[in-house]
């Protein structure tokens, strides 16, 4: 088995791999509950937040580029974009030579929230790199 010798403890591998799996996992509902209470008073839900956020993020956004770029069926990954849509988050719009291209961009409060989640995000992270020591930030 093998060990490495921290302070006084000598840790196994295992024993490493089970922290780190529970650092992981903790870190991911931290960052599941930071998602859910940024939106909780915007009226859109966590699965709406990376469509959004990748919409803001990809000036040639499309629903197949979104289809792409996440695991989940049109029909789910459309239904979520009219939602945005209809929340005026998301401002859809057919291409001047090709209508049946639709293009795909925030609206003014679509930018404001992905601010406001990306802002809370940072501050959050930053939090969490706070504790992190100096010597072990690389």
């Amino acid at each position: 088995m093998t060990s490495i010798k921290e302070g006084t403890q000598v840790l196994s591998k295992t024993s490493r791999l089970k922290t780190l799996h529970e650092k992981l996992r903790q870190t991911a509902d931290e960052l599941a509950w930071l998602v859910k209470s940024d939106t909780r008073c915007c009226g859109i839900s966590q699965a709406q937040v990376p469509v959004l956020i990748n919409i803001g993020n990809n000036a040639a956004a499309t629903l197949s580029a979104l289809s792409e770029a996440f695991p989940a069926d049109t029909s789910t990954l459309s239904r979520t974009v009219e939602n945005l849509v209809t929340a005026g988050l998301v401002i859809r719009q057919s291409g001047k030579d090709d209508r049946r291209s639709v293009s795909l961009s925030l609206s003014s409060a679509g930018k404001k929230l992905v601010a406001m989640i990306e802002e809370n995000s940072f501050a959050f992270l930053e939090s969490v790199f706070s504790r992190i020591p100096k010597t072990r930030r690389d």
